[in-house]
């Protein structure tokens, strides 16, 4: 599997994702599948904070074809601005390794010291893929989403570098989002 910066152009990769409802759901606030739009504001997004960063979610490709996200973006939580960690693949990906091996490899290219991951509380394949990756519980975050879909509950995870010591949560704040996880 190979990962490259997410570009304009992966807005439809990005729309059929999002719109899948084994992974819009898990991941959308609105529980609301992504539309054109949508995906073309947010892949637009994300190509600039590789421009301007040089680092951020990269599309995985697997056999010539487009996996899923993963990687990193800023967000504010609390307040504060943050490393993010986030991801999301298809469904015919999933249960196989693919989103732990990107996260990897993220990480071992970055090498932040402190990188931050929101997840719905009912998100527990995120969950599981979060603790392997060395993140640690750090509490909760209010509840998102419209009150016509009744807002979801949310859980913060924090993962520092080796030989340092974990930060506190940087507040219960709402979270600016950056892609999803």
């Amino acid at each position: 599997m190979s990962g490259r910066p997410l570009a304009e152009s992966d807005a439809p990769f990005l729309r059929a994702l999002f719109a899948d409802p084994a992974v819009g759901p898990l991941v959308s606030a609105e529980r609301r599948p992504w539309d054109a739009a949508l995906a073309a504001e947010a892949a637009a997004d994300y190509a600039r904070h590789w421009r301007r960063r040089g680092w951020g979610l990269r599309l995985w490709i697997e056999g010539g074809r487009a996996r899923g996200v993963a990687g990193f973006n800023m967000c504010e939580i609390g307040g504060v601005e943050a490393v993010e960690a986030s991801f999301a693949f298809v469904p015919r990906a999933q249960g196989r390794g693919l989103a732990e091996e990107a996260m990897r490899a993220a990480l071992d290219e970055l090498r932040p010291p402190v990188v931050w991951a929101v997840i719905h509380a009912d998100n527990a394949p995120s969950e599981r893929l979060l603790r392997k990756l060395g993140f640690a519980s750090a509490g909760a975050l209010p509840a998102e989403g419209p009150e016509e879909v009744a807002p979801r509950a949310r859980l913060l995870f924090v993962r520092a570098a080796q030989g340092e010591a974990p930060p506190r949560a940087p507040g219960a704040g709402a979270r600016t989002p950056g892609p999803t996880t």
